[in-house]
């Protein structure tokens, strides 16, 4: 099955194209205006979307700004293709629901599928602390670009959890949540230069870049087989999560 990515400006389409290279393979891409018209090995450019989308199996949206995936992601979904959305979703869950009603979409952290972050969840460990980058001052979103991930590895290892306070340092964010296994708190740090997991074993930093090996099988099971790798609500929680709290700062 050949599949496009819409969006050439993120890292993800270098590695996506890497790992998809089995029964699902990544072979051309529809630049956004402005992005850079260098292309991984092996994905060709096309330049009108009619040509894009002829022969597809399914989409890639790996535009930066979550604001525009709605409408980015809308003509394919209502051409029947099968659409995997980076994150984040949306960056309200209006939006995000409009989306999801649309078609076949997933969307998620590819972090979530680490095995260190499965065992994790598997063995039920406290996790106390998630430590994610978010710049307020990122062009793409403010905080919701690479926050997102923080909030939906709290929302995976602790699902159903409530927002109690947020407490704002300089330009990092606290948010005070509670979950089925106690608190938790989620650190949007502009300084962060990685994703880190605290637990009362001691501190987990994870690899940001052996997790798309994991993220595209869940990209193939899906593409190829329908296999709907996370739920809408485990999609909406934490898009919903971060816009409640980012409305109190």
């Amino acid at each position: 099955m050949e599949l496009g990515a819409v969006g050439t400006a993120s890292s993800h389409l270098a590695h996506f194209a890497r790992e998809l290279r089995g029964t699902a393979r990544l072979t051309r891409a529809l630049p956004l205006p402005g992005d850079p018209p260098a292309l991984p090995r092996g994905v060709r450019h096309c330049a009108a979307p009619a040509a894009f989308s002829e022969g597809l199996g399914g989409v890639l949206l790996l535009s930066r700004d979550g604001r525009e995936h709605l409408e980015q992601a809308r003509p394919f979904l209502e051409a029947g293709l099968a659409v995997f959305v980076d994150k984040p979703l949306a960056c309200d869950a209006a939006s995000a629901r409009e989306l999801l009603a649309l078609g076949r979409v997933t969307s998620f952290s590819t972090l979530r599928f680490l095995p260190e972050v499965a065992a994790l969840r598997a063995q039920q460990v406290p996790v106390t602390e998630v430590r994610t980058p978010a710049d307020p001052a990122s062009s793409y979103a403010g905080r919701w670009f690479l926050g997102i991930h923080g909030a939906e590895l709290a929302c995976a290892l602790q699902p159903g959890l409530e927002l109690r306070a947020v407490e704002r340092h300089g330009e990092r964010l606290t948010l005070r949540l509670e979950g089925p296994q106690g608190p938790l708190a989620l650190q949007l740090d502009p300084a962060a230069d990685g994703f880190e997991l605290r637990h009362a074993g001691g501190v987990l930093r994870l690899d940001d870049s052996a997790c798309y090996r994991y993220g595209a099988r869940r990209l193939e099971a899906f593409f190829v087989q329908g296999v709907v790798p996370l739920t809408a609500e485990e999609m909406l929680a934490p898009v919903a999560l971060l816009e409640t709290a980012l409305r109190q700062v």
